[in-house]
């Protein structure tokens, strides 16, 4: 072994004596998001969306997505979705979410305006003669990562 053998050596002093790199030994920030994933998906065509409604926004909730805080969507396999919301910060929200079976983009209603694709909210909230109320729906979310399950009727 020659000299410069041990020279990659003169580091280790400051990497033992710095106690910001041992404390979290580096490990990345934990997440904040929420994860939704629905259940009853009755086929694999389409896609799921979802929108996350804040308290701020309460009296929008399910009806005017154009005011949502955030929206996603995602593909269905074998009759299985989630969407993901990212960089979700801590307070009160409500998810309401849509299967959309011919992918045109929209909630499909009928004549009275009762959705004909299949729908559900977080906490399982159904309305009586309408949408679900943010009352019904809403949680709180402190940060970190939760995990929702939504069942769609």
């Amino acid at each position: 072994m020659g000299r410069r053998s041990w020279r990659w050596l003169w580091w280790l002093p400051g990497l033992i004596a710095c106690p910001a790199l041992a404390e979290d030994g580096g490990a990345p920030p934990a997440a904040s998001e929420i994860r939704v994933v629905a259940e009853g998906l009755r086929n694999s065509k389409g896609k799921i969306f979802c929108i996350l409604f804040e308290a701020a926004n309460a009296k929008d909730y399910p009806t005017k997505p154009e005011h949502a805080t955030m929206k996603t969507s995602s593909p269905i396999v074998d009759k299985a979705a989630s969407c993901t919301f990212a960089d979700v910060k801590p307070g009160t929200y409500a998810v309401a979410a849509f299967h959309d079976e011919n992918d045109d983009g929209k909630l499909d209603t009928g004549f009275l305006g009762i959705p004909s694709e299949p729908t559900g909210a977080s906490n399982d909230a159904r309305g009586s003669m309408g949408p679900p109320k943010f009352k019904d729906a809403q949680f709180p979310y402190a940060g970190g990562v939760l995990a929702l399950k939504i069942k769609l009727k």
